[in-house]
């Protein structure tokens, strides 16, 4: 039997709707309400889902178990980003705080130094962010317009001697404790960068909408329909986005990295972007040597071919300028390799072929380039200085349980 696809039947219907001198009848307005309670709105939700699902065995992505696996574990942390992120913003009158960046929520690289969060908000509106500054280094809040960053704010600079600020957000200019914002702005976000975990203090936010037009009203199917289709149109946006950034990436930059660059559309004015990627053997390592910049804190970190970050809590999958060491030339090396090679720096690939390398440098003076070569693991100790210390197994151990332990306390509601 020959089965007909569902375009050509939907074409045959149309051609059966079709009155006999030829004119189109128009075809019934869209009814989002009506497709809700029919259950129309959700059946199409899902499968648009199936549809983005086929990227994870895409011919382009690598084989390997791991590499599939983690594919679909990102659908999924992105679906659950998509869908608070949609139901948030479906009442804007409430702006909420949240945590948007955790174990399992990595998408485009995060910072493993940062606490993030998030809250959905109107253009148009004017809100008061008050609060008490921990002790990070660099802390900013920045809008957003979907992915492109918009206007960003130090809060550093309008805290008192005690930390403690208040600053309205989308009033009007001229006021140094009002931060304006693009009318297309749908997003704040928060950064928090820590060097020293072990003495982390987070900040406290909060946040209220000032001009709110009117209450919270009882759910509308109308709104709910919306939100399942604001929700599968961000991942049908968002996952070939990130997908084709990373794929080029990867095509790039094989076991090197290029310069450190600012990224306007994505990411934080005030910190300059390197990347690049590993390929390694079981038998090989990359060894990255760089002087430090002068800058108030820079890192390197893994991960995935997905963009996730790879787990930086039971792996040392990244570092950064404190918790790296330097040689005694004062320059910084780091070494990413399968097993643990013995010394200081060195960034573990959790067990992944291959996968992103990712490095910033915040406010900086200087912008060194650093150089990476692909070399033998045997052929490690004769290409690192003849002084470098050597990391014992009790050691390594001691510094997975402080990661382990700091992560805890950063991520504690």
């Amino acid at each position: 039997m020959k089965f007909t696809s569902l375009s050509t039947v939907a074409l045959l219907l149309l051609a059966l709707m079709a009155p006999a001198n030829g004119e189109q009848r128009p075809l019934p307005a869209a009814d989002p309400a009506r497709d809700l309670l029919s259950g129309q709105a959700w059946d199409e939700f899902c499968e648009r889902l199936k549809q983005i699902g086929r990227v994870v065995i895409s011919d382009d992505v690598p084989t390997g178990e791991l590499v599939r696996a983690e594919g679909y574990r990102y659908l999924l942390a992105a679906l659950a980003e998509a869908i608070d992120r949609e139901l948030y913003r479906s009442d804007l009158t409430d702006p909420q705080l949240r945590f948007n960046i955790t174990k399992y929520r990595a998408t485009a690289m995060p910072s493993s130094d940062a606490r993030y969060l998030s809250a959905e908000i109107a253009g148009n509106g004017v809100y008061r962010l008050s609060g008490t500054l921990g002790n990070a280094p660099h802390i900013t809040v920045q809008a957003y317009g979907g992915v492109s960053a918009l206007e960003s704010l130090d809060v550093t600079g309008i805290a008192d001697s005690k930390g403690n600020f208040e600053v309205t957000i989308g009033g009007p200019e001229g006021d140094p404790a009002t931060m304006s914002i693009s009318p297309e702005a749908s997003m704040l976000y928060f950064r928090e960068y820590f060097s020293d975990w072990d003495t982390a203090i987070a900040s406290r936010f909060f946040l209220e909408r000032i001009d709110r037009p009117s209450r919270g009203t009882p759910l509308q199917p109308a709104t709910m329909a919306q939100v399942l289709e604001a929700t599968v149109g961000k991942m049908e946006r968002q996952i070939p986005f990130w997908k084709g950034r990373m794929s080029q990436i990867r095509a790039s930059h094989e076991n090197s990295l290029g310069p450190p660059e600012l990224i306007s559309d994505v990411g934080l004015g005030d910190i300059l972007y390197g990347m690049g990627w590993f390929d390694l053997g079981p038998d090989e390592a990359m060894l990255i040597e760089l002087p430090a910049p002068d800058a108030a804190h820079w890192s390197f970190q893994l991960g995935n071919y997905w963009g996730e970050f790879l787990d930086f809590a039971n792996f040392t999958s990244s570092t950064n300028g404190y918790q790296a060491k330097p040689s005694d030339d004062g320059l910084y090396r780091i070494v990413i390799a399968h097993t643990d090679p013995g010394v200081p720096n060195w960034l573990d690939t959790a067990g992944h072929r291959e996968g992103m390398i990712f490095y910033r440098y915040h406010l900086a003076k200087t912008k060194p380039t650093p150089e990476a070569r692909l070399i033998k693991l045997a052929d490690l100790p004769r290409a690192l200085p003849a002084d470098t210390p050597r990391f014992t197994r009790d050691q390594r151990r001691e510094e997975i349980d402080r990661r382990r332990a700091a992560i805890v306390r950063r991520w504690a509601p």
